[in-house]
C-alpha cells in the first residue's frame, strides 16, 4: 500500500506544541522540539505548501548536533534546499474514460521503468524537463487540470537510495567537479569515505541521486508545485502501481518490470535484482560504501540516519537496527506518542 494508507491525519494533524504529548523527564527539551518539527514537516510537505522547506531546515538545525557528535563536520549544518524533478503527463483510457496521471520523478526510485510503464500504457504522454534545465517548468505545471488528475511518486529505503545513487555517480559522473573522490582507487573503501566526507559537507554539491527525498516534496512558490495524491514505494512496486490505477477505475495493466533500463546502464555491470525490478548497478562501489558506513561503531551509518530522519519518519520507513540510539528512540516514541494520541 501506498503512503497514504497514513495520509496527512493522525500524527501529521498535530504540528504544533499541543500536538506532542507532555513527556516530562522522559524526554529533554532539544528531543522534543525536534518530535514536534518533524511532525510539522511530515504535515506541510505531504501538504506540499511553502512551509514544506523552512520545515525540514528547522530539522536539519536540530539533528546537526548529533551529527556533530558522530563525525567532525563543520559547525553551520548543510541546509536543504527544493528540487524540482522531470515531471511525467500521461492520458490513460479506462473504459470509455480518459484519466490523466502525472509522475514525479523522485530520482533513484524506479524513476525510468515507471516512466516505461506510464508511457506504455497512455494515449498521450508528455515530459516537463526539471526545472534546473527549463526555466518554463512553472509555466508548465501551470497547465495540469488538478480537479481531474492524479499526481504520484515512488520513494525508496533512504539508506538503500543512498548507496544505490553513490554507484550510479560513481559510474557516470566524469566532469573535474567530481574529481575529488576520483583520488582513491575505484569502488575502493578510501573513495567511499571520500564522497560520504563530501556529502556531509555540501550533499555533494546537492546532487539529486543522494539528495534526501523529502526535499523533492517543496513548492517551487504557493502557485507552482504538486501535492501528492499518492506516494508509493520501490519496495511494493506491482502492488502500489496497481492501486494508483485502481484509484482511477484502471484495471489490467500490472507493472512491467522488464521495462525502463536506466539510460546510464551497460551489459557490463553486474545485475541485481531489487524489489523485483532489474537494475544495474556498481556492486564494488555498493560494497564498498557499506563497508565505510558500518565501519567505526556505523558512526557514519548513525550520522546519516540522524540527516536522513525526516526521510524516515515522513515516508514511514523503519530505521536500521545500528542507528536506534537512545536519543533516536527517544524522538521515535514521542512520535509515536503522538499518533496514539491523535488516534
Amino acid at each position: 500500500m501506498g503512503l497514504w494508507r497514513f495520509a496527512i491525519v493522525g500524527a501529521v494533524a498535530l504540528a504544533d506544541s499541543h500536538g506532542i504529548p507532555d513527556r516530562g523527564h522522559f524526554a529533554n527539551e532539544t528531543l522534543t522540539e525536534l518530535a514536534q518539527q518533524l511532525v510539522r514537516a511530515k504535515r506541510e510537505c505531504l501538504s506540499a505548501t511553502v512551509d514544506c522547506l523552512p520545515a525540514l531546515k528547522q530539522v536539519r538545525y536540530r539533528v546537526w548536533p548529533f551529527v556533530r557528535t558522530l563525525i567532525p563536520v563543520r559547525a553551520r549544518p548543510l541546509e536543504p534546499t527544493d528540487f524540482h524533478p522531470q515531471v511525467l503527463k500521461a492520458q490513460v483510457t479506462c473504459g470509455a474514460t480518459n484519466r490523466s496521471l502525472i509522475f514525479q520523478h523522485t530520482w533513484k526510485a524506479a524513476g525510468w521503468a515507471i516512466m516505461e510503464n506510464l508511457r506504455s500504457i497512455s494515449s498521450e504522454y508528455s515530459e516537463q524537463r526539471a526545472m534546473e534545465d527549463n526555466y518554463r517548468w512553472c509555466d508548465q505545471l501551470a497547465n495540469v487540470d488538478r480537479a481531474h488528475s492524479h499526481v504520484f511518486t515512488f520513494v525508496r529505503e533512504p539508506l538503500e537510495r543512498f548507496v544505490s545513487g553513490f554507484a550510479e555517480i560513481e559510474r557516470t559522473y566524469r566532469n573535474p567537479n567530481f574529481d575529488f573522490f576520483r583520488l582513491a582507487e575505484t569502488g575502493s573503501h578510501e573513495q567511499a569515505q571520500l564522497f560520504i566526507d563530501r556529502f556531509l559537507e555540501d550533499g555533494v554539491m546537492y546532487n539529486g541521486h543522494v539528495k534526501p527525498q523529502s526535499e523533492f516534496l517543496p513548492p517551487f512558490s504557493a502557485s507552482c508545485g504538486l501535492r501528492m495524491d499518492f506516494i508509493g514505494k520501490v519496495e511494493d512496486l506491482s502492488n502500489d502501481w496497481s492501486s494508483i490505477l485502481a484509484s482511477q477505475q484502471c484495471y489490467g495493466n500490472p507493472f512491467r518490470t522488464w521495462l525502463g533500463q536506466h539510460p546510464t546502464h551497460r551489459e557490463t555491470f553486474a545485475m541485481s535484482s531489487i524489489f523485483g525490478v532489474k537494475l544495474y548497478e556498481t556492486k564494488k562501489a555498493e560494497t564498498a560504501m557499506h563497508s565505510v558506513l558500518k565501519s567505526n561503531d556505523s558512526v557514519y551509518l548513525r550520522a546519516f540516519c540522524w540527516l536522513s530522519l525526516p526521510d524516515y519518519v515522513i515516508f514511514d520507513y523503519q530505521l536500521p537496527q545500528q542507528c536506534q540510539d537512545e536519543d533516536i528512540l527517544e524522538v521515535l516514541q514521542i512520535l509515536q506518542a503522538a499518533n496514539a494520541k491523535a488516534d
